[in-house]
């Protein structure tokens, strides 16, 4: 592998560990708040996610595909806690007032 392809990887990866970083600094709320469980079924979820998409991309595009299963496991992810953290949290403030 040449310089050229190593940074087209890189360039991808940074584009998931860009849309990542957005939820990096939050993403322990659950533990916070006294609910491991969930914290726990969130990273499950994206370590199940990440090999998937890892599966698909690889077989067709080899180590590009590494990068962009990883990637699109990240962005996805976003979505994943957005959706657990308003169910579990949002929602049950709003109950509690």
């Amino acid at each position: 592998m040449n310089f050229e392809e190593s940074a087209i990887i890189l360039i991808i990866l940074s584009l998931g560990i860009l849309f990542y970083s957005l939820i990096i600094p939050i993403e322990n709320i659950f533990a916070q708040i006294n609910k491991p469980n969930i914290q726990s079924l969130y990273m499950s979820s994206l370590f199940v996610l990440n090999v998937f998409f890892n599966i698909i991309f690889i077989r067709k595009y080899g180590v590009y595909g590494a990068a962009i299963g990883t990637s699109c496991s990240y962005l996805i992810s976003i979505f994943i806690f957005y959706i657990i953290l308003k169910k579990n949290f949002i929602t049950n403030n709003l109950k509690n007032e």
